[in-house]
């Protein structure tokens, strides 16, 4: 019995890809974080991702670091998520660590309803 696992990898592939919604008006676009001003790109080619890795990871680097940082600055259609408050304009590590609201402050605008 030959199994064929190429074809079989194709078809997980495959069956990934049916379960993930893809915003067919999906469109590249770039972003500056309103904080840091660091931008984050929403990317929609191979050669957008491509440009990307070259501008982002350094050869002397920490390779892993330097991932993270790659990783967080994207978004791709189907991704499972995305580093980047669009509501509030920041990247996810600006978001991060911007300060938390103070309980007594929650607590005023709970009762300012």
């Amino acid at each position: 019995m030959n199994i064929d696992f190429a074809k079989q990898k194709e078809e997980y592939y495959k069956a990934i890809l049916s379960g993930v919604y893809i915003d067919p008006d999906y469109q590249s676009k770039k972003v500056a974080c309103k904080v840091c001003k660091d931008d984050f790109y929403y990317i929609n080619s191979k050669e957008e991702l491509l440009k990307l890795i070259e501008e982002t990871l350094k050869d002397n680097e920490n390779f892993p670091i330097e991932m993270i940082k790659l990783m967080t600055r994207f978004y791709y259609p189907g991704a499972d998520s995305i580093y980047f408050h669009e509501k509030e304009g920041i990247c996810s590590c600006c978001y991060a660590n911007k300060p938390k609201d103070s309980f007594r402050k929650m607590i005023k605008t709970l009762f300012k309803m």
